[in-house]
């Protein structure tokens, strides 16, 4: 039983590692979609291009939040989880 157990863990191991992996370049991707259009927005004064600017600073913001706090917690959970299994 343990040997099945182990493999369940490994499986998850990995399916962890693939998620965070997947999702991390998904956010990176955003992050610098989100550069170029601040960078072209960047030249224009008038209050729309202000407004986008700031809207899309804010959707920076919301991907650090899901990188460095749902994304950490995910792996972290995981990992606890993968350890429970494999001690049992």
């Amino acid at each position: 039983m343990a040997d099945g157990l182990g493999g369940t863990a490994d499986v998850l191991d990995r399916h962890c590692a693939l998620v965070q992996g997947d999702l991390w370049r998904v956010l990176d991707q955003c992050e610098r979609l989100l550069h170029d259009a601040v960078t072209q927005l960047g030249g224009f004064e008038d209050p729309a291009a202000r407004r986008a600017v700031e809207a899309v600073n804010t959707a920076r913001e919301q991907i650090q939040t899901v990188r460095y706090g749902w994304l950490n917690d995910y792996v972290d959970k995981s990992h606890i989880l993968i350890e429970r299994i494999r001690s049992m």
